[in-house]
């Protein structure tokens, strides 16, 4: 089970937290997505995170596109800019796409070192 996750491997707890986290995400409710991604463990079991979010990769894909689009403006929420990144790390999303997305985003936010750790961590995997 992941560092963050003190309680026994549970599949159904897990699958069920993968719900909400993603359902959270499309809805753009950051205070829920933030809880409910704290909540799982920081490598989901591929097999769970493949039959919830598989079937919505697109949808995910879509998500993160238009978030790192319009999320980049001068004035800029750090905790919403956090949220996003970790819950889309949660989701296994690739390094690099993550940091192609939030990169600007997460510098608009004054988190300059975060950033500049997203794109090392893409460009080595």
């Amino acid at each position: 089970m992941g560092e963050n996750h003190p309680l026994t491997p549970s599949t159904w707890r897990d699958r069920s937290l993968l719900q909400l986290t993603f359902h959270s995400l499309l809805s753009r409710d950051w205070q829920a997505t933030a809880r409910y991604a704290a909540l799982l463990p920081n490598h989901p079991p591929p097999a769970t995170l493949q039959s919830v979010v598989g079937p919505h990769s697109r949808e995910i894909s879509h998500l993160l596109v238009h978030i790192g689009l319009g999320i980049v403006q001068p004035r800029i929420d750090p905790l919403q800019v956090s949220t996003i990144h970790r819950a889309f790390e949660k989701l296994q999303t690739p390094p690099l796409d993550l940091a192609n997305r939030l990169g600007m985003a997460l510098h608009f936010a004054q988190q300059d070192a975060e950033a500049k750790a997203l794109f090392q961590k893409g460009l080595s995997t």
